[in-house]
């Protein structure tokens, strides 16, 4: 799950930051993403799927333990010759999750975004409603791939919102502070957006602006740092994207007793609508604390400690978040302070961030280039993600950084 580099890490935390934590997004998206008109766009699209294709040819079989679980279960069902749309739909989220977690490499993202719409345009789930069956359709809705941008729940809250919330754009310009909020001010300025239309629901913006957007992204975004917003995707004919599908699912999921309501938004029935919509709630409360809590992580001196050949966080007593005692949102914590390390300067290592404690236990996760976890025997599916007794913890990371 973790991307394993052949170099160790250097022990010093004063490298200048490297532009290749993100060189194969970069690469990808800035083909994808970068010409907004018909011709231009569709050119560089088709460019971008060559590369994969070719790429896909050339690479080694798959090892299905680097796979998401939704992608793995959508093969076995295609080998069964009981794949359909419905199913197809819940193995895209599963991918679009896995690259939103950065646990797949945006190359082998991009092979199965391209062979994904070949699957829809086979289907036939492009250009027509495929199945009358409700348990395995999508409500007739129709699956097509788009272009989105890391732009957080775009469609459910303002521009702003999504623009101050996002990890992409708050990581790269600190949105947390004063003045990477009067950045990010500026760049809509320039982008021609004002202030007025940008704090309205995104649906009540003016229509030319909306029009205007992927446009004036790609022109003004990366005059402030933000080189690759647009990223390859699919959405539904309703508008939902895979993404939203994504934020929606994981909230749910975070919940006391969330399974089954994850399990309705995911299916066709009736309250599917109800389920996804306040998953898409939950999760725009969960990010607003993440950029709070990470924010304040990385601009807390003696918050995030250098321990030679990875990074340490405790968030003890003085961060309390109820949902951070969550594996899941702590992780998502994690990316976001290792992102915002990366993006102010710091190296690229591993770094371990401790939750609060709950219920006498505690909850460590690592996320970065290097799995230092792995070692360790492990009762659940993640490796990167220990449980250990509060009492132990003290005790864990010295025998953690003696041996690493």
């Amino acid at each position: 799950r973790d991307h394993v580099v052949a170099e160790e890490e250097s022990d010093s935390d004063e490298d200048v930051p490297s532009s290749s934590s993100d060189d194969d997004e970069e690469d990808a998206d800035e083909e994808d993403g970068g010409a907004v008109d018909g011709s231009g766009k569709r050119r560089r699209r088709n460019e971008e799927k060559g590369k994969a294709l070719k790429k896909a040819k050339k690479a080694p079989p798959r090892d299905h333990a680097l796979l998401a679980s939704g992608c793995l279960a959508y093969e076995f069902a295609s080998h069964l010759n009981k794949s359909d749309v419905g199913c197809l739909w819940k193995c895209i989220v599963s991918l679009t999750e896995h690259y939103l977690c950065q646990r797949v490499t945006h190359d082998d993202y991009m092979q199965r975004v391209v062979e994904y719409e070949r699957k829809i345009a086979m289907m036939g789930a492009a250009n027509t409603a495929v199945s009358s069956n409700s348990n395995s359709s999508l409500g007739r809705k129709r699956i097509q791939y788009r272009e989105d941008f890391h732009l957080l729940l775009l469609q459910h809250w303002s521009l702003a919102d999504a623009l101050f919330n996002s990890p992409y754009v708050a990581t790269r310009l600190r949105t947390w502070k004063e003045s990477g909020r009067e950045k990010l001010e500026l760049m809509l300025a320039k982008m021609g957006f004002p202030l007025v239309e940008c704090h309205q629901h995104f649906t009540h913006m003016s229509p030319k602006l909306k029009q205007r957007l992927s446009t004036k992204l790609q022109e003004c975004a990366p005059q402030f740092g933000l080189v690759n917003c647009a990223f390859a995707s699919f959405e539904k004919e309703d508008g939902l994207t895979s993404t939203d599908m994504v934020h929606a699912v994981n909230a749910l999921l975070v919940q006391e007793g969330g399974f089954w309501g994850a399990y309705e938004a995911l299916s066709s029935g009736k309250k599917k609508d109800g389920a996804v919509q306040k998953g898409i709630e939950l999760a725009k409360g969960l990010q607003r604390v993440i950029v709070k809590v990470g924010g304040e992580v990385i601009g807390r001196n003696g918050m995030v400690v250098n321990c030679g050949s990875f990074r340490y966080a405790a968030l003890g007593d003085t961060l309390q978040e109820e949902a951070l005692s969550n594996p899941f949102i702590l992780e998502r914590l994690a990316l976001f302070i290792q992102e915002g390390l990366l993006h102010g300067g710091r190296s690229d290592k591993p770094l371990v961030v401790a939750g609060p404690e709950s219920g006498g236990k505690v909850q460590l996760v690592v996320v970065g280039p290097r799995n230092i976890f792995s070692k360790f025997k492990k009762a659940g599916f993640e490796s990167n993600l220990i449980q250990i007794p509060h009492k132990d913890v003290s005790e864990f990371m010295d025998s953690l950084i003696l041996n690493m």
